[in-house]
């Protein structure tokens, strides 16, 4: 097998396939070397344990020749400019694109259901030699990104979180921000140290979380990035959000909303408006910072241009969170989620990023209540806007949506606060979920209970391996003598689906 300083391609492959399989499943195809030979008429040679065959690669090194002489011999567009006066840059630029976009065009034809993603070759003896990373394109395309519009913007992620604009050509979606994208590059840094150690020996010591973690801290400095330069220079904003995520501020954990805003942006279409602080707070003091988040709330959010807190953002009543720019959403001790819009690009639990949980969709909640509810009328607009302000609840929450409703806040109403039945707004589930217990609802949205809790016989369903929310939610449906549909709201936005035929409750 071919070998670079004792250290062969099957180390680059071991490696890249545990971080990107820690990051999803399905996601990671192979890692490989490409060498490209100095001499024209030599083979180009493959090293990988389960990369291509060589031969997918013959007649390459001729045509990488070829197009290096028509790229130096390339004239500027400009009608003015004489030829062989194209700037330096430029030039060295094309140069090194090359490899990356022979590798790309090649396999990509030998493999469409793959995203290819070369590094820049460097040399190494006779050779110039490229890590290339495989992924599956379907399991790619489907992970959360933000496609940039703004080409100035997108310029300057070139070489940061995206792979270089040379290494993905060809692949959909190469001005995306994704963590998928971002561990790319920063599993491309690692492979260019080994190869700059040749001839002495080397390996990749990056244990998986370590280098998901480099590639959230260049996903987060795409934030502070996009108006041309980090504003802090060597601050990281990937461990600002996560020192502050571990803090807790009277025994509270972290919840709250910190949004970035390009530099002198206000968003009057957005906020009504922005107290302003008299003195900004830093991001690195990370103490004061904490104050401000436990201020923070679903209307009233931290506004930062990713270098300081510089007051807080009232939201209109027709706004919402995801109208704003990027944002990081605090959702628990050490657990935080960066956002794009309506888009969450990555969740950060204990200082290791991850892809962020997947929130209800609506027609999973409308499928799972015409199920736990046959026959039976419901207002599902009503209750789907009431989901969705439970869902926002930073201290999850549990809803039941009971035929039994009336009947079952009579009978608990002891252990809860029970009410005349009224329809309540967004605004006031999120208030109503505040406190521990379920709010109990009918199939019409109206709430007949706050803070109830739920009663059930010991033993039945639930697993030792979920918190009590989840658990008293079971044994309520177990033995629920009505249709029911119950949803668990946990801290960190996840919902559980309870239906009492799924748990062998009386209701089936």
């Amino acid at each position: 097998m071919w070998r670079l300083a004792d250290v062969t391609a099957d180390d680059f492959h071991a490696h890249a396939r545990t971080a990107f399989d820690q990051l999803s499943g399905g996601l990671f195809r192979d890692a490989f070397l490409v060498g490209f030979p100095t001499d024209e008429e030599g083979p180009v040679l493959v090293a990988g344990v389960e990369g291509p065959d060589t031969s997918v690669f013959a007649g390459l090194g001729p045509e990488r020749s070829r197009r290096m002489r028509e790229a130096d011999f390339m004239v500027s567009d400009e009608p003015s400019e004489p030829p062989m006066q194209r700037p330096l840059t430029t030039s060295i630029g094309m140069h090194l694109s090359i490899i990356p976009e022979l590798i790309q065009e090649v396999l990509h034809l030998h493999d469409p259901g793959t995203a290819v993603f070369p590094s820049v070759a460097y040399p190494v003896g006779q050779y110039q030699v490229s890590a290339v990373v495989r992924l599956d394109r379907t399991v790619l395309n489907a992970q959360p990104s933000v496609t940039l519009t703004d080409a100035a913007t997108a310029e300057e992620f070139d070489g940061r979180v995206r792979v270089p604009a040379e290494a993905a050509a060809g692949n959909e979606g190469e001005d995306a921000l994704s963590l998928a994208r971002a561990l790319v590059w920063e599993f491309h840094r690692r492979c260019l140290d080994v190869l700059r150690a040749a001839p002495r020996p080397a390996t990749i010591r990056a244990a998986p979380g370590e280098l998901l973690r480099a590639a959230g801290e260049e996903l987060m400095r795409a934030v502070s990035d996009r108006d041309g330069g980090d504003p802090l220079g060597t601050h990281s904003l990937f461990q600002a959000c996560d020192m502050v995520s571990r803090l807790r501020y009277e025994q509270a954990e972290t919840v709250g909303l910190l949004a970035f805003l390009p530099v002198g942006a206000s968003r009057t279409d957005v906020f009504d408006g922005i107290v302003r602080l008299v003195e900004p707070v830093v991001l690195e003091d990370r103490a004061s910072v904490r104050k401000l988040v436990q201020v923070s709330s679903r209307k009233l959010v931290l506004v930062s241009d990713g270098a300081v807190i510089s007051g807080l953002g009232r939201l209109r009543d027709t706004a919402f969170v995801e109208q704003l720019d990027f944002v990081v959403r605090f959702v628990g001790h050490h657990a935080w989620e960066l956002w794009h819009g309506e888009t969450a690009l990555m969740r950060v639990r204990f200082g290791v990023p991850g892809l962020p949980l997947r929130r209800l969709r609506r027609e999973e909640f409308t499928s799972a209540l015409a199920s736990a509810l046959p026959g039976t009328p419901a207002a599902e607009p009503q209750l789907w806007d009431l989901v969705e302000a439970a869902m926002g609840q930073g201290h999850g929450t549990t809803l039941v949506i009971s035929t039994e409703a009336a009947d079952e806040a009579r009978r608990l109403g002891t252990h809860g606060i029970p009410f005349h039945p009224f329809n309540p707004t967004q605004e006031q589930v999120d208030r109503l979920t505040a406190i521990d217990g379920a709010v109990v609802l009918d199939p019409a949205g109206r709430c007949h209970a706050m803070g109830i809790i739920l009663d059930g016989i010991a033993g039945t369903g639930g697993t030792r391996a979920r918190g009590a929310r989840f658990n008293s939610a079971v044994r309520y449906a177990a033995g629920h003598l009505g249709r029911c549909l119950i949803l668990v709201v946990s801290e960190d936005g996840m919902v559980d689906l309870v239906l009492p035929q799924l748990v062998g409750g009386a209701g089936a």
